[in-house]
């Protein structure tokens, strides 16, 4: 099994498919909204 370089894509079709991740791009997107 190789290793990607940046196993970015990897990592984000896991964390799609976990509940974390809705929480954290709600996250994401509230501290955005309140830095602009």
């Amino acid at each position: 099994m190789e290793v990607p370089r940046v196993p970015t894509q990897a990592l984000l079709h896991e964390s799609i498919q976990s509940p974390n991740f809705i929480v954290c791009q709600i996250w994401s997107w509230t501290v955005i909204s309140y830095s602009i």
